[in-house]
């Protein structure tokens, strides 16, 4: 009987891991970075903060993670990693994109975005016509 259980237990959990790794690609249609605000880079919590505003092909989820390869004006190559959000009533969609200035300390440099659309999955990157 347990083994019966256990059986059937993995198979539910094999079909639903299977569903969620089906999951279609849904393009993320840049249309400006936001300009950095005074809070965008805190001491104190140990990072920097930028958004990148655009639209999703359809609703994003809070739990995808994109990383983004961002470069300094010293050479120095690293990952930011951002969390989507789709539009609610006060914001449009965006990522919403993290450095650890633990890990890549940030002093006297410029941040360069990649000018190519990144290759993540799950996501296509476009830019719109405003950027």
């Amino acid at each position: 009987m347990i083994i019966s259980y256990f059986k059937s237990l993995i198979f539910i959990i094999l079909a639903f891991s299977s569903l969620q790794n089906t999951k279609e690609e849904q393009s993320f249609t840049v249309t400006k970075i936001k300009k950095p605000s005074i809070l965008s880079c805190l001491r104190t919590a140990g990072s920097y903060d930028f958004d990148i505003e655009g639209i999703f092909s359809e609703k994003s989820s809070l739990l995808d993670k994109v990383y983004l390869d961002i470069e300094t004006s010293d050479g120095r190559k690293f990952q930011s990693m951002c969390t989507p959000f789709s539009k609610t009533s006060t914001s449009s969609d965006q990522l919403q994109c993290t450095i650890e200035i633990c890990l890549y300390p940030l002093d006297n440099v410029d941040i360069i975005l990649p000018t190519k659309a990144p290759k993540v999955n799950g996501y296509l990157f476009q830019t719109g016509n405003q950027l």
